[in-house]
């Protein structure tokens, strides 16, 4: 509804204080909430996988997590050259690193290995090859299968996330949620329920910071296309 435009309105304009705003000036109009789950997953020995999915502030989670600890962005160029440039340089500014996502999985393994973190927007369809068909928000979901894949070779801890706005305090607060346990022992299928659960809560928690407008639902069990018959 209205209210998600307002939001998006104010992701698109807050966004362009991470390409040229101060760090001062970003810092103060940022929070971070459950970081000690990073802190028992690192003194554990364990790499991490911040398993996040497309908010309206997303942009601004990233640059929270940076200004504790770096790591890498999983990173898909955008057409627009100009547009990629500046969104290349907010999500590298404080020291963070990108891989991108055509490089596939071997360069996240190598992240994983060496025990740093990786960021992944998780909800992207990016079709049913790379997929497992698992409920979230009351459809069927063409679910990323990268994120249970990695942590099964790299034993790494996968951390839900998500950057939520507050307006009475008017910051965005990024929200680390704890393990996602279960993980690798029920099969694919069920890894991606485990996946989708904990993004659906936060949805549920503020639905209008979520990034309807992008055909997250594209890919779906025997071709059908629900975009279609939404006309």
């Amino acid at each position: 509804g209205k209210k998600h435009f307002e939001m998006m309105g104010r992701g698109l304009i807050d966004s362009s204080l991470l390409w040229f705003g101060s760090r001062r000036r970003i810092e103060s109009m940022l929070e971070l909430k459950g970081w000690e789950h990073f802190e028992h997953a690192e003194a554990a020995g364990k790499s991490v996988i911040f398993h996040t999915a497309h908010w309206t502030g997303m942009e601004f989670s990233a640059t929270a997590i940076g200004f504790f600890k770096t790591g890498y962005g999983v990173y898909n160029p955008l057409k627009n050259p100009v547009v990629d440039a500046l969104v290349h340089r907010s999500r590298t500014r404080f020291g963070h690193r990108l891989i991108a996502r055509l490089d596939g999985p071997r360069a996240m393994i190598r992240v994983l290995k060496k025990r740093e973190f990786l960021y992944i927007v998780s909800d992207e369809d990016l079709g049913e090859r790379n997929s497992e068909f698992a409920p979230f928000l009351g459809a069927t979901k063409a679910t990323l299968a990268i994120p249970a894949r990695l942590a099964g070779m790299t034993h790494a801890v996968v951390l839900p996330m998500a950057p939520i706005y507050d307006e009475r305090k008017k910051k965005y607060i990024t929200r680390i949620l704890p393990p996602i346990e279960g993980l690798g022992e029920n099969g694919p299928a069920a890894d991606a329920r485990l996946l989708n659960q904990p993004l659906e809560q936060l949805v549920a928690e503020t639905p209008e910071q979520y990034m309807w407008t992008l055909k997250l639902f594209k890919t779906q069990p025997n071709g059908e296309n629900i975009y279609a018959k939404r006309g």
